[in-house]
């Protein structure tokens, strides 16, 4: 009976037209557009032609969608034309599109964007606040609060006088991030701007402010460079170059330099007191630097604050290695540019010097042996210790 049963459902098998189904499948691909099944014939003869449906095209339509084709090639197999021009072309898009995904149609469409002349239109905003002073906000103030250009220009000039009168920094520093705040976001980029931003970095640099000096200078950095005519070109490229070896910033410089060496409306008093003291810097040449730093043109001296340091503790190293038994801190005092002994003593104990025992009560001498000994300045070893501590 099993046997039997089996026999039966071959024999159904068997029963089912296997050209039917052949023949509607070329059909389906001729209808797309296919050329090679165009082109090519079974061994019955021609491929028949297969007429589409109204619900069909509508399958047909979903199947494009799923594709992720444009929206043009599901419109024209959904139409009643149902030309072979249309056909071509949404069989083209189905190819394209299960060769490389959607990334070919997107290619089309940027193709098509190029061609096409769009034109970006930007909107500007323009403040109608009259008032001369108001509180700074990190969010993008109300467009009542923002003030037109006229109405800036007499805020700078009343900020400016009242801080020559009292000094106040701290009111002084946030009516002008106000007044930057509403130059950036009307989008006003002309010489009020840069004046604006260079008074500012002049008044946070006499207050050690280098935050907000590094905003400005990025600012003016950028209104220059959109061939807005600057007075005061020398006196920031001067700051740009020290504010970059204050900040060890080696990029920096390389760039201060390259636009100096091609730039020639760079050069300046400013500019090149700027470059000595980089060559001073390099070649540990503190008495250069010093007397540099009594000689700095503009606002040059409150960078150089931030460098002082640093070259006096260079400067000691040098000088303990140098001199034996001893040196006089009379000496020290006058080769780092300081005020008084009790200053100097106070710079020498900070950076852990041994004095000479005096009798008389204060010390006036370096012991040069015992501070090397104890801050490992000047200390030289043998060839045999570094074997040593090779080994």
């Amino acid at each position: 009976m099993k046997s039997s049963k089996k026999k039966s459902k071959k024999k159904t098998k068997a029963a089912a037209p296997t050209t039917t189904t052949a023949e509607a499948a070329a059909a389906y691909f001729e209808d797309l557009g296919s050329a090679g099944i165009k082109s090519s014939s079974t061994a019955n003869g021609p491929i028949p032609k297969l007429n589409v449906t109204k619900t069909e095209k509508k399958r047909r339509a979903k199947r494009l969608e799923r594709f992720g084709t444009a929206t043009s090639a599901s419109s024209s197999t959904t139409s009643s034309s149902g030309s072979e021009e249309d056909d071509k072309d949404n069989s083209k898009s189905i190819n394209e599109s299960l060769l490389f995904g959607n990334d070919s149609n997107n290619h089309k469409n940027n193709n098509r964007n190029k061609k096409r002349k769009t034109s970006t239109t930007t909107t500007t905003i323009t403040g109608t606040s009259q008032s001369l002073t108001r509180s700074y906000t990190r969010n993008t103030p109300n467009i009542d609060d923002i003030r037109p250009l006229p109405v800036l220009m007499k805020s700078f000039q009343h900020v400016k006088a009242k801080y020559i009168q009292t000094e106040d920094y701290e009111w002084t520093n946030e009516q002008f991030k106000c007044i930057r705040q509403d130059i950036t976001i009307q989008q006003y980029k002309n010489e009020f701007a840069l004046d604006v931003y260079e008074t500012h970095a002049r008044i946070v640099l006499e207050h050690g402010d280098l935050s907000e000096f590094n905003q400005c200078q990025t600012m003016i950095l950028s209104l220059t460079s959109e061939k807005i005519k600057q007075t005061a070109k020398d006196e920031f490229s001067g700051y740009r170059i020290l504010y970059s070896i204050v900040q060890k910033s080696g990029w920096d410089l390389h760039s201060a330099m390259k636009d100096h060496l091609i730039g020639s409306s760079c050069t300046g008093p400013a500019t090149n007191h700027a470059f000595q003291v980089v060559k001073a810097i390099c070649h540990d040449d503190f008495q250069s630097f010093f007397k540099l730093y009594e000689s700095a043109p503009h606002l040059s001296a409150y960078l150089m604050d931030f460098l002082v340091r640093r070259v006096r503790l260079s400067a000691l190293e040098r000088i303990i290695a140098a001199y034996r038994p001893s040196v006089s801190i009379e000496y020290v005092r006058e080769a780092l540019f300081l005020s008084d002994l009790e200053e100097t003593r106070r710079c020498l104990r900070q950076f852990g010097a041994v004095f000479v025992s005096d009798p008389g009560g204060l010390p006036f001498w370096v012991d040069c042996r015992a501070t090397s000994l104890v801050t490992g300045t000047g200390v030289h070893r043998s060839k045999d210790d570094d074997d040593r501590k090779g080994k």
